[in-house]
């Protein structure tokens, strides 16, 4: 199911009006089944009207052969099943989230004028709001008939309608992330929210960490080596991530890989793959934990972003060079908000980006950069964000079913996703196969005689 890219125009309500149409079509088909069963009952007359046997055989044929009425009825259940996903999906992408700075007035009552017990029971009742999701989330995700990905959704946007006051003095219009005054009037509810957690994750990894946390950052790179057989297409680019978890498992730290693509003409490309998260709490030697995750989610810098554009600078990326970015889950968020700040885009010429399980829907997107999104719609992760993506010309949507449950954690997962990147060559869509044509200009891999080395940057605290 894809949405974005050339000239996407949907009708919802016109394909609700389908689904009904083809539900009405299934039931005429089990109709006639029923009607072809009763008139089966001639067979008891063969022996005496020996024509009816045509007869007879034909509709066993209807009723039990590889191309039956059943299976016809069935087929066409499937189907509307099929379009009312893509009904809800489009759905959700037209609810995108409204950007307003419109407190309840009696947030600011509790604010200015609330009693401690008066705030406490707020408290209280936000953190009850929380729990209640939760659970409504997790016991609807259970449900077969729902996607995971619109559930989480849906349950996310609820939530930060009200979350996004958990913090009083955003009522004021801002509130303070460490030293830094952030104006929140013009971020969404999702990015308020975020926001507003960003101290309590912190101050919850500074107790599980034992008061010992870290700062600062150190880009460090290993010797470029060549690469044998360079990724030539998207799910290769993402099949990286797995050797790099190995190295981050093993070695404590971030990892990100930067690969250097020289044609015989002297021409470089690039690609730079960039793994999920890696760390639950904050302020450990890797950054790649939830802290970067919620500064991403509510649009502030994190560790990541200067790690991964440290990373690309010492890989020797010039300017004007066309760069393609493979990410996946955190590694989207981090890509979006970079390619997002131009001061980043003046520095690197960012062509392509292939953003797997990653919810960047709130993240404003510059018309340079082509952005192709894999979402598996039993992903919870991709709905985090509260909204679809925006349906641009230049933000192609692949949302994909892998069949997997989402408590088992696999759909999540890079290699589920590397190997739905894989498939997008056979997809008949205009905006795919152009993202995938200037992608494939933008790695280089392609292009006859050339060699790629690959340099592994280390990103620590």
């Amino acid at each position: 199911m894809v949405t974005g890219g050339v000239a996407v125009a949907v009708d919802a309500d016109e394909l609700g009006a389908l689904g009904a149409r083809l539900l009405r079509a299934a039931d005429l088909a089990q109709a006639a089944v029923e009607q072809a069963h009763g008139v089966s009952t001639l067979g008891y007359f063969v022996p005496l009207v020996p024509s009816a046997g045509a007869l007879v055989a034909r509709l066993a044929a209807v009723l039990t052969g590889a191309l039956s009425l059943p299976a016809l009825g069935e087929r066409i259940r499937a189907l509307a099943a099929d379009l009312e996903v893509q009904r809800q999906w489009y759905e959700e992408a037209e609810e995108r989230a409204v950007r307003g700075f419109r407190p309840p007035l009696w947030r600011y009552a509790v604010h200015l004028l609330g009693p401690p017990k008066l705030r406490g029971l707020v408290t209280g009742l936000d953190a009850a709001a929380v729990l209640g999701h939760a659970g409504a989330a997790t016991s609807r995700m259970r449900d077969p008939r729902l996607l995971d990905a619109v559930v989480a959704q849906q349950h996310a946007r609820s939530l930060a309608g009200r979350m996004q006051w958990a913090r009083p003095e955003s009522v004021m219009g801002g509130l303070f992330l460490g030293r830094e005054w952030v104006d929140v009037r013009r971020m969404t509810p999702v990015e308020r929210t975020a926001l507003s957690l960003v101290g309590t994750h912190e101050q919850a990894s500074w107790v599980a960490r034992g008061g010992r946390v870290r700062a600062g950052l150190t880009v460090a790179t290993t010797v470029g080596h060549p690469v044998a057989a360079p990724p030539v297409t998207p799910g290769q680019a993402l099949g990286r991530i797995g050797a790099l978890e190995e190295r981050i498992r093993a070695r404590g730290t971030g990892a990100v890989e930067v690969l250097r693509t020289t044609t015989p003409g002297g021409a470089r490309h690039w690609t730079v793959v960039v793994p999920g998260t890696q760390e639950q709490w904050a302020g450990g030697r890797n950054p790649m934990d939830n802290g970067t995750n919620l500064r991403a989610m509510a649009g502030v810098g994190s560790d990541m972003e200067i790690g991964v554009a440290a990373a690309m600078r010492q890989a020797g990326i010039a300017p004007g060079e066309p760069v393609a970015m493979a990410v996946h889950s955190q590694g989207g968020l981090v890509a979006a908000r970079l390619v997002a700040d131009p001061v980043f885009r003046a520095r690197f010429r960012v062509t392509s980006v292939l953003t797997a399980g990653s919810p960047i829907a709130g993240i404003a997107l510059p018309p340079t950069v082509d952005v192709l999104s894999l979402e598996d719609v039993n992903d919870p992760t991709v709905g985090l964000d509260g909204a679809a993506n925006a349906p641009d010309a230049h933000h192609v949507t692949v949302a994909v079913n892998s069949g997997e449950p989402a408590r088992a954690g696999e759909p999540h997962h890079a290699a589920r996703y590397a190997a739905a990147a894989d498939l997008l060559a056979e997809l008949d869509d205009d905006g795919v196969q152009a993202w995938l044509a200037r992608n494939r200009a933008a790695m280089g891999t392609t292009v006859p005689g050339a060699r790629t080395d690959s340099f592994v940057f280390e990103i620590s605290r």
